[in-house]
């Protein structure tokens, strides 16, 4: 399974450099991101949302960028589904198309910003939500075996049953952040005109997110790799 999303993940940046190659000798760079996870989530104040307390879910997130050597497009799909162990079917998904990627010529630091849609909520407990994210990533290789990636999300509640369900988000209603840290093995290639720039590993973060004036503070545990090309 490793192989065959390895294998994936270096066609589609092979792809994506190609597809983003002027036939002028100006840089590109292309990337992907490709993370597989379990996530288990507490609220603080469980009288808030009829009895829920514990969230559980599993899913993956994918990140691409393309473009010149420092600067390009960025798009985010992320999918999670659940459920309450108070009951509930617990569901997230996030399509944030239109975004723009900063790197650095060896892919070491990174900063996207994205933005689309998003439906999430627990039947029974949450109103079903559909927002709009502006999310923002940086991510930074440490070395060949480590990759630390904080994020953040303010999102903005399409309809009035859960606006302003965030005290500290800076725009928008609800606010979501998250810090994890991937131990594992990368290296280089050279495939003639083209180089790539590959690794892979497990990962732990922790979760953070304000949504119904409530606090949510969660684990995350799972497996990521990323190839990037140039």
């Amino acid at each position: 399974m490793s192989q065959l999303c390895a294998r994936t993940l270096l066609a589609c940046v092979t792809a994506l450099v190609c597809l983003h190659s002027p036939r002028s000798a100006r840089a590109q760079s292309g990337g992907l991101f490709l993370q597989m996870d379990t996530q288990l989530e507490r609220t603080r104040q469980p009288e808030k949302l009829k009895g829920l307390r514990d969230v559980h879910s599993a899913g993956m997130a994918v990140d691409a960028y393309g473009g010149s050597a420092h600067i390009g497009f960025a798009a985010y799909l992320n999918v999670h589904f659940g459920g309450g162990y108070q009951g509930g079917f617990a569901y997230r998904v996030s399509l944030l198309p239109v975004g723009v990627a900063l790197y650095d010529r060896s892919q070491t630091i990174g900063l996207a910003f994205a933005t689309g849609l998003q439906l999430q909520g627990v039947t029974g407990h949450q109103v079903i939500g559909v927002q709009q994210p502006l999310r923002a990533d940086l991510r930074v290789r440490l070395g060949t075996h480590l990759l630390l990636d904080m994020w953040a999300s303010s999102d903005v509640a399409l309809g009035t049953r859960r606006d302003q369900g965030s005290r500290n988000a800076p725009v928008g209603d609800e606010l979501q952040a998250g810090a994890s840290l991937r131990i594992g093995r990368g290296g280089d290639r050279d495939e003639g005109r083209h180089s790539l720039r590959y690794g892979s590993g497990y990962f732990v973060g922790v979760l953070y997110a304000e949504r119904f004036a409530n606090e949510f503070w969660g684990l995350a545990i799972g497996h990521g790799m990323d190839m990037h090309g140039s």
